[in-house]
């Protein structure tokens, strides 16, 4: 696939910025706002946008190398980061926050990519066998009924169990909970195919262990990781917001804003609905992007978070009070469009010839609701009602019921 057409200038050698030049996105708007009107402000912001796109382009471009040197290196050093990116770095005219993001997120992954390596190799014999079953009791405080396989991976430790019952007493948090698995457990574990453990009962390990069905146990290595490939999107995606969050973000500036114009503070009651429509955009963003990498199509995605019987339930919460959540069976329409038009937006930027690694990391640096307005930038053109008719019809699976 080619690589970004509509952005000519990252296939020149021509710079875009400066030498030395930083370009703060944000500083830079006010200014031009404050400073340009008219015709010379259209201008402005026609070089302003053409340089922001450029530059959050080549930002996710600097992470899918720093993603790419993790898998080819998982041993890589800081200064091996650097040798990599430190010319994008002024290509893109990045700003100091900007550069310790990238630096940040790579420095929590060699510490969590260590603590993996530390604990793999005090349960590994003379012989270089790994010992699934004690390497299972450290972690989940449990014998295993039956012989596990483990799988290191760069950022994350996978356990695949022969038996049902040690992956059910784990897709449930029946470990965290430190109780025996009951029939719920297994009902919700005959659902998943894999899932990143969020909690640890060891401290450092949330969100880089994976669990695998057993229907995996007798897999090869290469299918296995197939499988893998969706938790470790999760794990990279957590790393980065470790390191910066986007959603949180925009979050304290929406509160900011309200309580701006209200004059105090806002009630608890709303903050709580606030913070769960947050974690409910964050958490399907975060499922999109890792569907994505499996490079599952737009329909299959669309379907898979919008049906009836989806094991992502969260959904059925937006935009619902305390008192109304787990009360009902529809998805809010706000939600339905949420999930529909991120979907759109993904496709649009593949068919318009952008990579799927990059347009993966473009978007997740993006609240969800932001994704429509970012592909109409970066494309450079407002969709008619019928075009986005076709885009629905495109992209969105029909069967959603």
């Amino acid at each position: 696939m080619l690589e970004n057409p509509i952005t000519p200038k990252e296939e020149t050698t021509e710079p875009l910025f400066k030498e030395g030049e930083v370009f703060d996105a944000k500083k830079r708007l006010l200014n031009l706002r404050k400073k340009y009107h008219g015709k010379e402000g259209l201008e402005r912001l026609k070089d302003f946008k053409e340089k922001l796109n450029f530059q959050e382009l080549g930002f996710s471009s600097i992470e899918v190398k720093l993603f790419d040197l993790i898998e080819k290196n998982p041993d890589a050093s800081i200064d091996d980061l650097k040798k990599l990116v430190e010319d994008d770095f002024k290509k893109y005219a990045l700003t100091k926050k900007q550069v310790k993001i990238i630096v940040d997120i790579f420095l929590e992954y060699q510490k969590k990519h260590g603590l993996i390596q530390k604990i793999v190799s005090e349960h590994t014999d003379e012989n270089g066998k790994i010992n699934g079953g004690t390497l299972y009791k450290k972690f989940f405080n449990r014998d295993p009924k039956d012989e596990i396989k483990i799988l290191i991976r760069p950022m994350t430790l996978n356990f695949c169990p022969r038996d049902g019952e040690d992956y059910a007493f784990l897709i449930n948090d029946a470990f965290l909970e430190n109780r025996p698995v009951n029939e719920n457990d297994k009902t919700i574990a005959k659902r998943f195919a894999g899932r990143r453990l969020s909690g640890s009962l060891l401290p450092g390990f949330d969100n880089i262990v994976t669990v695998e069905n057993p229907f995996f146990f007798d897999k090869n290595e290469e299918e296995m990781v197939q499988v893998i490939e969706h938790e470790e999107q999760h794990a990279f995606n957590k790393l980065r917001t470790n390191v910066y969050d986007f959603e949180m973000n925009a979050l304290l500036g929406k509160i900011n804003d309200l309580e701006k114009r209200l004059g105090n503070k806002i009630s608890e009651d709303l903050k709580s609905f606030l913070i769960n429509n947050y974690r409910i955009e964050s958490m399907t963003k975060d499922e999109i992007i890792a569907y994505f990498k499996e490079r599952f199509s737009t329909k299959y995605v669309s379907k898979v978070l919008l049906k009836k019987n989806t094991i992502y339930d969260s959904g059925f919460d937006y935009n619902k009070e305390k008192e109304e959540r787990g009360n009902t069976n529809d998805f809010d329409l706000k939600y339905v469009n949420l999930v529909k038009e991120a979907v759109i937006a993904y496709g649009e930027l593949l068919k318009n010839g952008f990579s799927e690694n990059k347009v993966q990391n473009l978007l997740f640096n993006e609240p969800l609701v932001f994704w429509p307005k970012m592909v109409k930038r970066i494309i450079g053109r407002k969709k008619t009602r019928e075009e986005k008719r076709k885009d629905e019809e495109k992209y969105i699976s029909k069967t959603l019921n």
